[in-house]
């Protein structure tokens, strides 16, 4: 379509910087851009961009309906399998902290378990054979509307109105067919608010590589061995020469 997909597009290139603006805390500048993303219409007045609804989800593993922008890869899905049969390394880590929601639908329909392990669905073939399962298979989400509404969550955050923030992340979470009110006797503070955030990118972002930029802006322990230098990534060698 015109507004999304495998196109880079006006709403695209706002989200972006409206992420930018985010990570270096320029939040209000950053929530005025989102609010033109999450209001936009088309000609006919329906929302340029929706949550994907669950009867659709098992057709549509990356859930693209909120995409505003993703890059295509013909072999993605050759390339995934060839390494999650492999390594076996591709699994979720801390499983039952992540999601405790049994009434997510990113829970119950995007994760497979494999012995005592659960492994994201996003980038395994589909065992339905139809357009949208083969848009789905070469498709690697880069932008989606859920972080719109993560930006404007951390704007509220950043001047204490954690009950407006909470509503932001419930857009989301309603979306993904979450339990209602979950939030509300969470997030008191800063960094309360800071740690469901994250949990909430991990559940919304596995296999897209945004969670890394979360504990990253929000200087955050992680779950692995990384170092801090880790989190620091190399400068090709055409920008180090002098």
């Amino acid at each position: 379509e015109a507004y999304r997909g495998f196109r880079i597009n006006y709403y695209a290139i706002n989200g972006v910087l409206a992420r930018a603006y985010a990570f270096i805390g320029k939040y209000e500048e950053a929530f005025n851009i989102t609010e033109e993303i999450i209001t936009a219409v088309d000609n006919t007045k329906q929302r340029l961009f929706s949550f994907t609804p669950n009867a659709d989800v098992e057709e549509n593993p990356k859930t693209f309906l909120d995409l505003l922008f993703g890059l295509s890869n013909e072999k993605l899905a050759d390339n995934y399998t060839a390494e999650y049969n492999a390594t076996g390394k591709l699994y979720v880590d801390h499983y039952t902290i992540t999601f405790d929601d049994n009434a997510d639908y990113r829970n119950t329909k995007l994760l497979t378990k494999s012995g005592t392990k659960y492994f994201s669905t996003k980038y395994l073939p589909s065992s339905i054979n139809s357009i949208t399962s083969h848009i789905c298979a070469k498709l690697i989400p880069m932008v989606r509307l859920s972080e719109m509404y993560y930006i404007r969550a951390e704007y509220y955050a950043s001047i204490n109105d954690f009950s407006n923030a909470i509503k932001e992340m419930d857009i989301v979470r309603d979306g993904r067919e979450c339990t209602k009110g979950r939030l509300d006797d969470i997030i008191k503070d800063e960094k309360s608010f800071r740690k469901e955030l994250i949990k909430e990118a991990q559940r919304e972002f596995i296999g897209e590589g945004q969670v890394f930029f979360y504990f990253k802006k929000f200087n955050q322990p992680i779950y692995s061995s990384m170092k801090e230098s880790d989190f620091t990534l190399p400068l090709p060698d055409s920008e180090t020469i002098l």
